[in-house]
Protein backbone atom coordinates (compact mmCIF):
# COMPACT_ATOMS: atom_id res chain seq x y z
CA UNK A 1 0.00 0.00 0.00
CA UNK A 2 1.35 2.99 -1.10
CA UNK A 3 2.48 5.79 2.11
CA UNK A 4 0.76 8.96 1.97
CA UNK A 5 2.94 11.78 1.01
CA UNK A 6 3.47 14.65 3.20
CA UNK A 7 2.84 18.23 2.37
CA UNK A 8 6.53 19.05 1.23
CA UNK A 9 8.34 22.09 2.86
CA UNK A 10 10.04 24.85 0.54
CA UNK A 11 13.61 25.53 0.94
CA UNK A 12 15.65 24.52 4.12
CA UNK A 13 13.37 25.94 6.55
CA UNK A 14 13.81 24.17 10.09
CA UNK A 15 9.89 22.57 11.17
CA UNK A 16 7.98 25.59 12.94
CA UNK A 17 9.46 28.40 10.46
CA UNK A 18 6.71 29.69 8.13
CA UNK A 19 7.28 29.20 4.97
CA UNK A 20 6.05 32.08 3.59
CA UNK A 21 6.17 35.57 4.82
CA UNK A 22 4.53 38.93 4.54
CA UNK A 23 5.77 40.64 1.28
CA UNK A 24 7.28 43.77 1.78
CA UNK A 25 9.01 42.75 5.61
CA UNK A 26 12.21 41.12 6.16
CA UNK A 27 11.87 38.21 9.27
CA UNK A 28 15.81 39.27 9.73
CA UNK A 29 15.25 42.96 10.34
CA UNK A 30 11.71 42.40 12.67
CA UNK A 31 13.98 39.93 14.99
CA UNK A 32 16.78 42.42 15.26
CA UNK A 33 13.72 44.79 16.47
CA UNK A 34 13.25 42.55 19.12
CA UNK A 35 16.30 42.76 20.82
CA UNK A 36 16.82 44.96 24.08
CA UNK A 37 16.94 48.75 23.41
CA UNK A 38 20.29 49.89 24.57
CA UNK A 39 20.29 53.03 23.68
CA UNK A 40 19.46 56.08 26.25
CA UNK A 41 18.64 59.77 26.37
CA UNK A 42 20.83 60.27 29.48
CA UNK A 43 24.15 59.36 30.49
CA UNK A 44 27.32 60.46 32.78
CA UNK A 45 31.08 60.83 31.93
CA UNK A 46 33.33 60.78 34.67
CA UNK A 47 36.86 62.38 34.11
CA UNK A 48 39.64 63.15 35.47
CA UNK A 49 41.65 66.70 36.10
CA UNK A 50 45.22 64.94 35.96
CA UNK A 51 44.08 62.88 32.48
CA UNK A 52 41.80 65.11 31.27
CA UNK A 53 42.66 68.22 28.30
CA UNK A 54 43.44 71.34 29.68
CA UNK A 55 40.85 73.17 27.43
CA UNK A 56 38.06 70.54 28.40
CA UNK A 57 35.54 72.99 28.96
CA UNK A 58 36.10 74.51 25.33
CA UNK A 59 36.06 70.37 24.28
CA UNK A 60 32.44 69.84 25.84
CA UNK A 61 31.40 73.61 24.59
CA UNK A 62 32.39 72.58 20.68
CA UNK A 63 30.33 69.29 20.84
CA UNK A 64 26.61 71.76 21.01
CA UNK A 65 24.84 69.58 23.24
CA UNK A 66 23.02 70.00 26.57
CA UNK A 67 24.82 69.35 29.37
CA UNK A 68 25.84 69.62 32.79
CA UNK A 69 29.64 69.93 34.85
CA UNK A 70 29.86 69.62 38.09
CA UNK A 71 32.66 71.31 40.02
CA UNK A 72 35.56 69.36 41.21
CA UNK A 73 34.80 66.41 43.36
CA UNK A 74 37.53 65.81 45.84
CA UNK A 75 36.43 62.98 48.17
CA UNK A 76 39.31 63.92 50.36
CA UNK A 77 37.02 66.70 51.78
CA UNK A 78 34.21 64.51 51.98
CA UNK A 79 33.20 64.14 55.85
CA UNK A 80 32.43 60.47 55.02
CA UNK A 81 33.69 58.07 52.31
CA UNK A 82 30.66 55.75 52.90
CA UNK A 83 29.55 54.50 49.60
CA UNK A 84 32.59 56.49 47.48
CA UNK A 85 34.20 54.53 44.69
CA UNK A 86 36.24 57.32 43.27
CA UNK A 87 39.42 57.88 46.19
CA UNK A 88 41.01 60.95 43.28
CA UNK A 89 39.61 64.06 42.44
CA UNK A 90 37.29 63.95 39.54
CA UNK A 91 34.51 65.87 37.81
CA UNK A 92 30.97 64.40 36.55
CA UNK A 93 29.14 65.44 33.49
CA UNK A 94 25.64 64.80 32.62
CA UNK A 95 24.86 65.05 29.06
CA UNK A 96 20.93 65.23 28.89
CA UNK A 97 19.98 64.36 25.49
CA UNK A 98 16.91 65.40 23.63
CA UNK A 99 16.87 61.91 21.33
CA UNK A 100 18.43 58.55 22.32
CA UNK A 101 22.02 57.96 21.77
CA UNK A 102 24.03 54.82 21.87
CA UNK A 103 26.75 53.71 23.88
CA UNK A 104 29.13 54.43 21.29
CA UNK A 105 28.15 57.92 20.84
CA UNK A 106 28.95 58.69 24.09
CA UNK A 107 32.21 56.74 23.71
CA UNK A 108 33.19 59.25 20.99
CA UNK A 109 32.33 62.11 23.30
CA UNK A 110 34.87 60.30 26.55
CA UNK A 111 37.99 59.71 24.52
CA UNK A 112 37.99 63.42 24.41
CA UNK A 113 38.17 63.49 27.81
CA UNK A 114 40.59 60.79 27.82
CA UNK A 115 37.96 58.45 29.87
CA UNK A 116 36.19 55.68 29.21
CA UNK A 117 33.88 55.91 32.54
CA UNK A 118 30.67 55.95 31.14
CA UNK A 119 27.17 55.18 32.95
CA UNK A 120 23.78 55.18 32.25
CA UNK A 121 21.07 57.93 34.08
CA UNK A 122 18.37 56.77 35.26
CA UNK A 123 16.57 59.85 37.10
CA UNK A 124 17.81 62.70 35.25
CA UNK A 125 16.85 64.86 38.43
CA UNK A 126 18.85 62.43 40.69
CA UNK A 127 22.27 63.01 38.98
CA UNK A 128 21.48 66.39 38.44
CA UNK A 129 21.03 66.98 42.10
CA UNK A 130 24.28 64.89 42.81
CA UNK A 131 26.69 66.79 40.55
CA UNK A 132 26.82 68.97 44.17
CA UNK A 133 26.06 66.74 46.63
CA UNK A 134 22.77 68.49 47.56
CA UNK A 135 21.09 65.58 48.80
CA UNK A 136 24.27 64.02 50.44
CA UNK A 137 25.24 66.21 53.02
CA UNK A 138 28.10 63.99 54.73
CA UNK A 139 29.78 64.92 51.14
CA UNK A 140 31.34 68.34 50.21
CA UNK A 141 28.41 70.68 49.26
CA UNK A 142 28.53 72.95 46.83
CA UNK A 143 26.53 76.26 45.38
CA UNK A 144 23.80 75.64 42.81
CA UNK A 145 25.48 78.22 40.58
CA UNK A 146 28.64 75.81 40.55
CA UNK A 147 27.32 73.99 38.02
CA UNK A 148 28.50 74.65 34.48
CA UNK A 149 25.54 74.60 31.35
CA UNK A 150 26.17 73.92 28.16
CA UNK A 151 24.02 74.08 25.09
CA UNK A 152 21.23 76.05 27.20
CA UNK A 153 20.32 72.75 29.50
CA UNK A 154 17.94 74.17 31.80
CA UNK A 155 18.43 72.44 35.55
CA UNK A 156 17.22 75.01 38.20
CA UNK A 157 13.88 72.77 38.20
CA UNK A 158 15.75 69.64 39.88
CA UNK A 159 16.72 71.51 43.22
CA UNK A 160 13.54 73.22 43.81
CA UNK A 161 11.51 71.77 47.00
CA UNK A 162 8.09 72.95 47.14
CA UNK A 163 8.70 76.11 48.57
CA UNK A 164 11.29 76.80 46.38
CA UNK A 165 9.11 78.89 43.91
CA UNK A 166 7.58 80.80 46.24
CA UNK A 167 10.60 81.76 48.00
CA UNK A 168 12.10 83.33 45.21
CA UNK A 169 8.79 84.98 44.38
CA UNK A 170 8.44 86.56 47.81
CA UNK A 171 12.06 87.96 47.73
CA UNK A 172 12.21 89.12 44.55
CA UNK A 173 8.53 90.91 45.39
CA UNK A 174 9.83 92.81 48.43
CA UNK A 175 13.67 93.81 47.04
CA UNK A 176 11.16 95.56 43.81
CA UNK A 177 8.42 96.86 45.73
CA UNK A 178 10.81 97.69 48.41
CA UNK A 179 12.89 99.83 46.41
CA UNK A 180 10.84 100.95 43.89
CA UNK A 181 12.65 99.16 40.88
CA UNK A 182 11.25 100.07 37.54
CA UNK A 183 14.06 98.94 34.91
CA UNK A 184 14.74 94.80 34.63
CA UNK A 185 18.25 95.96 33.39
CA UNK A 186 18.97 97.65 37.06
CA UNK A 187 16.74 94.70 38.56
CA UNK A 188 19.65 92.33 37.23
CA UNK A 189 22.99 94.00 37.90
CA UNK A 190 21.47 94.88 41.90
CA UNK A 191 20.98 90.63 41.64
CA UNK A 192 24.93 90.24 40.17
CA UNK A 193 26.29 92.96 42.74
CA UNK A 194 24.47 91.16 45.57
CA UNK A 195 25.62 87.38 44.58
CA UNK A 196 21.85 86.26 43.90
CA UNK A 197 22.60 83.73 41.06
CA UNK A 198 19.75 81.60 42.46
CA UNK A 199 17.00 84.70 41.85
CA UNK A 200 18.48 85.26 38.35
CA UNK A 201 17.93 81.89 37.53
CA UNK A 202 14.31 82.13 38.71
CA UNK A 203 13.93 84.89 36.70
CA UNK A 204 16.11 82.96 33.66
CA UNK A 205 14.30 80.13 33.14
CA UNK A 206 10.50 80.25 35.78
CA UNK A 207 9.30 83.40 36.07
CA UNK A 208 10.58 86.24 33.79
CA UNK A 209 7.30 87.50 32.66
CA UNK A 210 5.81 87.64 35.64
CA UNK A 211 8.64 89.86 37.05
CA UNK A 212 8.82 92.28 33.74
CA UNK A 213 4.77 93.00 34.61
CA UNK A 214 5.72 93.90 38.43
CA UNK A 215 8.63 96.11 37.50
CA UNK A 216 6.02 97.74 34.99
CA UNK A 217 3.30 98.01 37.03
CA UNK A 218 6.18 100.05 39.78
CA UNK A 219 6.88 102.04 36.34
CA UNK A 220 3.26 103.10 36.27
CA UNK A 221 3.22 103.34 39.91
CA UNK A 222 6.25 106.34 39.78
CA UNK A 223 5.17 108.44 36.99
CA UNK A 224 1.60 108.58 38.80
CA UNK A 225 3.21 109.32 41.89
CA UNK A 226 1.33 106.80 43.59
CA UNK A 227 2.37 105.05 46.97
CA UNK A 228 3.07 101.43 46.90
CA UNK A 229 2.42 99.39 50.34
CA UNK A 230 6.01 98.55 50.86
CA UNK A 231 8.98 101.40 49.83
CA UNK A 232 12.02 102.76 51.83
CA UNK A 233 14.17 105.36 50.57
CA UNK A 234 16.34 103.10 49.27
CA UNK A 235 16.07 103.85 44.77
CA UNK A 236 18.09 102.32 42.16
Amino acid sequence: MPQARGRKRKGNLSPGIATSYPRGRSLVKDMENTKKDNRCRNWQIVFYPESAPDNFEDIIYSWHIPCLLSPLHNPINNKSIRGDTENKPHYHLNILLDGKSTYEDIYSYAEQLNTKRIERIKSKRTMNRYLIHFDDKDKEQFKIEDIISFGGCEYISDFESDNYSVNCCEELEKLILTNRIENFAKLIIYLREHDKSDLINYIRFKNAYYIESLLKGVWLANKNSEILTEESDIFL
